[in-house]
């Protein structure tokens, strides 16, 4: 199989490029895909913001290897690996103040648990041991962010429950002693911290690697969701103490991983957002700050972490809110990642590829569509000027069995969704860019009152834009990077032919009665859906106060940059077309990847766009309102963009 990619637009340069002799081509090139382990991420030709989780997973048919060469191609530069606990150290030491390091095992077969040197599971991560996955892909020029998470049932906090091996995964570990009184992080007492100390010793700068194979570890996993499973890892229903709790989890963690690898940073929970609107993370913070007034530990973290799906008109707030709330804490200069996005296609034909979701589930969309979302998300990211983010996950793996979501850039058959191909466009097109600053780098939709509804403002929303810049050697704007797309569509008919009227949301998932036997949501109000963000993505107190108009396609007009006659559009597959000022609209979308072309692809309208006048008029389909025609909610994914490059100064 062959990859259709953009040229090497950047491999001249790292971060900061002189673009002249870099401008992308209207043509595409294909490379085959690499198999082998001799295969390498070109760093000089991506961007280390971008990863892709758990890019080790594989399957008895799909090689561990194959999943790494792939990424490589698609200019995967992090990736992130869980090191669960209760799998690493299932067994309690002897004594927990005498319990040996964790020492690597390097034979190929998993030894028993009683043979374990102080219950440490060396092949935690496959059967090759778990330096042998770390170690290849650090081959593959990789950095790997570890995520620490999982409690073991002996080290739990309830002791009664440990003892009945009743403590689960997500229970909170043992972090104050019986008065109450908070345990230091090397106490004998304090098996979370020994955790933490060990594994980042064992990972951090030694003789055979002077730089440390991994500097930056995340703790835990989206805490804010309770139920205490191994991924949604919080199991304390008291929200005050949970978070107070988890507040004491990263300190002592914190301590024990600095102490160990003074240059490590520690990175909070991905915090998926629409849960709570962020209260708990809010809390955590209020916490971390109250145990550390004089800073005296820099907050006992270094970045703060999202976990963002679906709903992309509401990112860049929630990245930018979440940097001010970190500056009223005074840490203005602490990281803001995005290590989970996202959304969950149902249209894969391959047998078994949706599993246990092939029911109606929430936020599903179909490949198409999935695509899109990237490159609509990752445009938004660079402007709210997230420092690092990564699509979850790489291989859908054997979680599907149990009802996880289908999001792999590879199913479980080996077919490779189309979004990866979006990826690595990019890649390509992205490496280094940033915010505009001429500009303004995100313009939240085209919103203006249309219309009363029952005395209430309707908004006419439609086209988002976001304007990112490369920068030549002398740091002045070389090229410019336009993102448009039109995030809404046309309403599902059999959601018109039940409701006289609609109410449109970018949010929605926990706000109706949703009847399984039709699958529809049923409200006393007349309503479809009540928004739960207002007219400039901020959290609604009232939803009476916003509606909004639902359109198929839109026209949108933006300047060019000055003196441009010509530009390169990219679709959402890195498909590259030249404009010249004054020529007739040009379609600009393929909806095809290596000639080929996907399921589910009947638009009613196609992609234009013309320059006139020192302006480009884009025609734009409609963002996706459903998907699938059994299954007939509202999520608000986002239609397909174009990416309008243009050479700018000195660039020309």
């Amino acid at each position: 199989m062959t990859r259709r990619t953009l040229p090497t637009l950047a491999r001249a340069a790292a971060a900061v490029v002189a673009i002249a002799s870099l401008t992308p081509t209207a043509s595409a090139v294909h490379r085959a895909h690499a198999t082998s382990g001799d295969s390498r991420v070109d760093v000089a030709a991506t961007d280390p913001r971008f990863g892709i989780d758990q890019i080790s997973d594989h399957t008895p048919t799909i090689s561990a290897e194959r999943m790494a060469a792939l990424a490589d191609q698609m200019g995967a530069r992090w990736t992130r690996i869980p090191f669960i606990w209760s799998y690493i150290q299932p067994a309690a030491p002897p004594q927990a103040d005498t319990a040996p390091a964790l020492t690597p095992v390097v034979s190929g077969t998993l030894p028993e648990p009683a043979s374990w040197p102080g219950g440490w599971n060396s092949f935690a991560l496959g059967s090759e041991g778990s330096d042998a996955v770390i170690d290849r892909e650090l081959t593959h020029g990789r950095e790997i962010v570890g995520m620490l998470l999982g409690t073991p049932p002996w080290a739990c906090r309830d002791k009664a429950k440990a003892s009945r091996a009743a403590c689960v995964t997500g229970d909170v570990p043992t972090l104050y002693d019986d008065g109450g009184n908070p345990l230091a992080w090397d106490s004998p007492s304090n098996a979370w911290g020994r955790y933490c100390y060990e594994m980042a010793r064992h990972f951090g700068p030694d003789a055979a690697h002077p730089q440390g194979r991994i500097n930056r570890w995340t703790l835990w996993n989206e805490v804010s969701i309770p139920g205490g499973s191994v991924w949604t890892q919080w199991n304390d229903p008291d929200k005050a103490r949970s978070e107070k709790d988890y507040a004491r989890l990263v300190e002592v963690a914190d301590e024990a991983i600095k102490a160990a690898n003074p240059q490590a940073q520690v990175v909070l929970y991905g915090d998926p957002y629409w849960y709570d609107q962020g209260q708990f993370l809010t809390g955590v913070l209020d916490a971390l700050k109250r145990d550390d007034p004089t800073g005296a530990h820099n907050g006992y973290f270094d970045v703060a972490n999202l976990h963002l799906y679906i709903g992309t008109p509401s990112f860049y707030w929630i990245i930018t809110n979440l940097r001010s709330e970190l500056a009223r804490h005074g840490w203005a200069d602490k990281g803001v990642w995005v290590s989970e996005t996202n959304v969950e296609p149902y249209d894969d034909a391959n047998a078994g590829a949706n599993a246990a979701r092939d029911g109606a589930t929430a936020f599903r969309v179909t490949q198409q569509e999935q695509a899109g979302f990237l490159v609509d998300a990752f445009a938004t990211y660079i402007a709210a000027r997230a420092d690092r983010f990564a699509i979850y996950r790489m291989l859908d793996g054997a979680g599907m069995t149990s009802g996880v979501a289908p999001l792999g850039v590879m199913d479980n058959t080996g077919w490779e969704r189309p979004y990866g191909h979006s990826f690595q466009a990019l890649v390509a097109l992205f490496q280094g860019a940033q915010p505009a600053v001429d500009t303004a780098a995100y313009h939240a939709g085209e919103f203006y009152p249309d219309r009363t509804v029952d005395g209430r403002p309707v908004y006419k929303a439609g086209v988002f834009k976001v304007v990112a810049e490369k920068l030549d050697t002398a740091g002045r704007p070389a090229q410019r990077l336009t993102t448009v797309w039109n995030q809404f569509g046309p309403l599902n008919p059999a959601i018109e032919k039940t409701y006289s009227k609609v109410q449109y949301s970018w949010d929605h998932s926990w706000h109706f009665n949703y009847n399984t036997a039709d699958h529809l949501y049923h409200d006393a109000k007349d309503m479809i859906v009540l928004p739960t963000v207002d007219k400039d993505g901020k959290p609604a107190t009232d939803w009476a106060g916003v509606s909004y108009d639902v359109h198929a396609t839109a026209t949108y007009t933006f300047k060019a940059a000055p003196g441009v006659g010509t530009a390169t559009v990219y679709d959402k597959y890195g498909h590259a077309t030249t404009i010249r000022a004054g020529d007739k609209p040009v379609e600009v979308d393929r909806l095809d990847y290596d000639g080929r072309p996907l399921p589910h692809v009947t638009p009613a309208t196609r992609m234009t766009i013309q320059l006139r006048g020192g302006r480009y008029t884009v025609r734009l389909r409609g963002g996706t309102t459903y998907s699938n025609p059994a299954d007939p909610r509202i999520p608000t994914v986002g239609g397909d963009p174009v990416v309008v490059v243009e050479q700018m100064g000195a660039g020309r």
